[in-house]
C-alpha cells in the first residue's frame, strides 16, 4: 500500500465510518456493548482531535498541502490509535489465544499511519507522537470507564 492510500483510509472521519460499519455487524451478532464501546469511543476520539487542535493551534509544516486544520496533534495518529486499539480489544474477546498477535498487528498499522503522515509532509514527527500519546491515554481511560 502507498502512503497516500494508508492516509486516505485512516482519517478521523474514516475511522468513525469503519467503526460504525463494524459496530453494525457486531449489533447483528448481538454484541451490543462491544459495538457501542467501539463506535462511541472512536467518535469521541474524533471530537477530542478537534478540541485539541483548537487548543494548540500549531501550524503544519510548510510542505503540507492541507490548509483547513491545525497540525497538533495528528488526528490520523490519535484516531488510529483509538480505533485499532478498540478493534483489537473487540477481537481479543473472541480470540483470546491470539491476543499478542492481534495487538501487534494493530500497533503496526497505527505506526504505519503515523509514518505516512510525516512522509507525506502533513505533520511534524512531534504531531504524530502527540497524537499517539493522547490517543493511548484516551484509549486506556475509555476502556477503564466502559469496564465499570
Amino acid at each position: 500500500l502507498s502512503m497516500r492510500a494508508i492516509s486516505a483510509v485512516t482519517s478521523s472521519q474514516m475511522c468513525c465510518l469503519w467503526a460504525g460499519l463494524i459496530s453494525i455487524g457486531l449489533m447483528f451478532k448481538r454484541r451490543f456493548i462491544r459495538g457501542s464501546v467501539l463506535f462511541f469511543g472512536t467518535v469521541l476520539s474524533a471530537i477530542l482531535v478537534r478540541l485539541l487542535k483548537m487548543a494548540f493551534t500549531r501550524l503544519r509544516p510548510t510542505t503540507s498541502t492541507i490548509y483547513d486544520s491545525y497540525s497538533f496533534p495528528s488526528g490520523h495518529a490519535l484516531s488510529s490509535m483509538v480505533f485499532f486499539g478498540l478493534l483489537a480489544w473487540v477481537l481479543t474477546l473472541d480470540f483470546p489465544s491470539h491476543k499478542k498477535s492481534i495487538y501487534r498487528i494493530a500497533g503496526r498499522i497505527t505506526l504505519w499511519v503515523g509514518l505516512s503522515r510525516v512522509i507525506l509532509g502533513f505533520h511534524w514527527p512531534s504531531d504524530v507522537l502527540g497524537g499517539y500519546a493522547f490517543g493511548f491515554l484516551f484509549l486506556r481511560c475509555w476502556l477503564w470507564i466502559t469496564d465499570r
